[in-house]
C-alpha cells in the first residue's frame, strides 16, 4: 500500500495485523476491482487502488463479528460472456452471518486463506 493503493482508513486504535494485493469481484457485471484487502483486529476491509476508484470501484468493509466463513472457492467450469479471467480463477469467498458474500482473486490464495483463517480462529 502506498501511493497506488491509499492504506485504508482506521478507526481510533485500529491497526493492520495483515495485508495483500487483491481484485474484488463487485457489481453484477462481476467487474474485478484491483486493490488491497487488510485485516484489523476489527476488520476486513477493500481499498480499490487509485485507477479503480476514480472509474467507481468502491471500498468494501465488514466487522470481524460478522463474518461467518472465509474460504476457497474453485474455479468456474461455465464461464459466461465477459466473465473475465479472474472467474477462470480459484477465489477466496468471505460469508457474512446474514449470507452476504464477497470474492477475491488473491496470489498464493491457499496459504493466504489459511493464515486469515487461524487468524480468525477457524478450523475445518
Amino acid at each position: 500500500m502506498g501511493w497506488w493503493t491509499p492504506r485504508p482508513e482506521l478507526e481510533d486504535g485500529e491497526t493492520v495485523q495483515w495485508s495483500s494485493s487483491a481484485n474484488h469481484e463487485q457489481s453484477a457485471r462481476r467487474r474485478q476491482v484491483g486493490g488491497a484487502i487488510s485485516l484489523t483486529e476489527r476488520r476486513l476491509i477493500f481499498v480499490p487502488n487509485r485507477f479503480d476508484a476514480a472509474t467507481g470501484g468502491e471500498s468494501w468493509s465488514t466487522n470481524r463479528a460478522d463474518i461467518q466463513y472465509v474460504g476457497e472457492l474453485p474455479r468456474e467450469t461455465s464461464l459466461r460472456l465477459g466473465a473475465g479471467a479472474a472467474a477462470n480463477r480459484r477465489r477466496m469467498q468471505v460469508t457474512k452471518v446474514d449470507g452476504e458474500h464477497q470474492l477475491f482473486v488473491l496470489n498464493h490464495l491457499t496459504e493466504k486463506v489459511s493464515h486469515l483463517r487461524a487468524v480468525l480462529a477457524w478450523h475445518d
